[in-house]
């Protein structure tokens, strides 16, 4: 009896050992209440074995693993760049059981292959992308920032037979932005747009500088460069030959929401402010609690926020006393080099060396738009705002913190005008999508784009000012 059970054992190991896994295989991680779908593709010759990972609903594909080993009934998957390691056991033929680690989150996968008969797709469900035929005109626009030299490109939709109406220019967030602000496929300034010119309000959105059709560099631009691109397209809404604006105001989302009220204090041709996300308080302050929000959300435990509070809080310190930017490198360099003899352990718990994480950290520190952006501090503009303001903050956002936000805002403007409104909307996320985490994670997860019950919110609003 003894042998037959060990002839079988020896004959089960053996056929894992034979075990083909060439093709593609389907995975969910799960974490903080969340699913993220994610596919595998292994490719295993006599001398070599390669894999590559796709997240669909982040929008990345052939995402290589630059250290794929197997052995026997074993595989094991890195991805530096990311932070990611998988190390994994086959169990079946269509079944690879594995540890799953990035940066902070530890969490156990079941990996299945995947049935070829089911077609997989990258298609998104995203309903509020509108389709033709649309109730107003479409027309491709550009004009020229004359402070700059560079022509940008974009879309003025516009209601029929209007004549004169009210008008808004849609700014976006951080990064290079196209005209529809297009996220994890959600293509957000597209919805907007619709939604205001299919009740009688034009909307002129664009392609940021450097960013699709627009010209000049993005790389380099600060926020500051970026209200001279949004002033030059009121400008060619107060000359172009389409309608007569009747008002015209800036819808912001986040750093657009800065943009928007510095050139309102400026420019006295903007009749009113819509603020999605803006950022209030100091920009050190609202970095360090996006970086503990966000922290928490993938896993961090309160000491390592705590330990990496300590060391941006010093860094931004240093950015902010220093007055150029060409000094920063140096000093950062300096600081990042004690902080690592200190603490040998730096960067090493999101998934890189040391040396790789002061490397990264000292780039995107050093970059003109860091530089400058934190040194902006929105109080020094808000406070003079005299036109009506609206305003929005997401009662689950992880990047602009809703409570000091609000209540910054409603302290330095809040009684400026009567027709100024502030609110946290319950449930919303950054992006003012209905929300379980607020995780940034989670944004390419829900088909919703934006709260419609928002945006009507805020048309009734514009309808009502004078």
């Amino acid at each position: 009896m003894k042998s037959i059970i060990s002839f079988l054992l020896s004959f089960m190991v053996s056929g894992l050992l034979a075990q083909d896994i060439n093709g593609s295989w389907s995975s969910q991680l799960e974490f903080n209440g969340m699913k993220l779908p994610l596919q595998f593709h292994f490719e295993e010759t006599e001398n070599e074995f390669t894999a590559t990972m796709d997240s669909p609903q982040q929008q990345a594909f052939d995402l290589s693993f630059t250290e794929a080993r197997r052995k026997n009934d074993s595989i094991f998957l890195v991805m530096p760049n990311l932070g990611i390691e998988i190390q994994g056991k086959i169990i079946a033929k269509d079944l690879i059981n594995a540890n799953f680690e990035q940066g902070f989150l530890t969490t156990e996968i079941e990996i299945k292959r995947q049935d070829e008969k089911k077609k997989t797709t990258n298609e998104f469900k995203r309903p509020q992308t509108p389709k033709p035929p649309h109730t107003y005109q479409e027309i491709e626009v550009t004009y020229t920032n004359q402070k700059a030299g560079i022509e940008l490109a974009g879309t003025l939709t516009l209601p029929k037979d209007c004549q004169s109406c009210k008008a808004l220019i849609l700014i976006s967030g951080s990064g290079a932005q196209d005209r529809n602000s297009e996220i994890f496929n959600h293509q957000l300034f597209k919805v907007v747009a619709d939604y205001f010119s299919s009740n009688n309000i034009a909307v002129l959105r664009f392609d940021e500088r450097g960013v699709s059709k627009s010209g000049g560099k993005f790389s380099g631009a600060t926020t500051h460069d970026f209200v001279d691109d949004v002033e030059a397209g009121l400008e060619f809404l107060l000359k172009q030959k389409y309608f007569q604006p009747t008002q015209i105001g800036l819808y912001g989302h986040s750093e657009g929401g800065m943009v928007a009220p510095l050139l309102a204090e400026k420019n006295k041709a903007i009749n009113f402010l819509v603020l999605i996300a803006p950022p209030v308080v100091p920009l050190p302050e609202l970095m360090l609690k996006q970086q503990e929000l966000i922290g928490k959300s993938t896993g961090m435990t309160q000491a390592m926020v705590e330990f990496y509070k300590k060391i941006n809080k010093e860094v931004y310190a240093i950015i902010t006393s220093t007055t150029k930017l060409d000094s920063l490198e140096e000093k950062l360099e300096e600081y990042y080099n004690q902080q690592i003899e200190s603490y040998p352990q730096l960067g090493k718990d999101t998934g890189v060396s040391s040396n790789e994480y002061k490397e990264m950290m000292i780039q995107a520190y050093t970059d003109p738009w860091m530089f400058t952006f934190l040194k902006i501090n929105p109080a020094d503009y808000l406070t003079s705002l005299k036109i009506p303001v609206n305003a929005f903050f997401g009662e689950k956002d992880l990047q602009v913190s809703p409570k000091e936000n609000t209540e910054l805002l409603t302290q330095l403007i809040g009684k400026n005008h009567p027709k100024n409104k502030i609110e946290i909307k319950p449930n919303l996320n950054h992006l003012m999508q209905n929300a379980t985490t607020g995780s940034i994670a989670e944004y390419g997860m829900i088909e919703e784009t934006i709260s419609e019950d928002l945006l009507k919110e805020i048309l009734n609003w514009i309808k009502e000012l004078d």
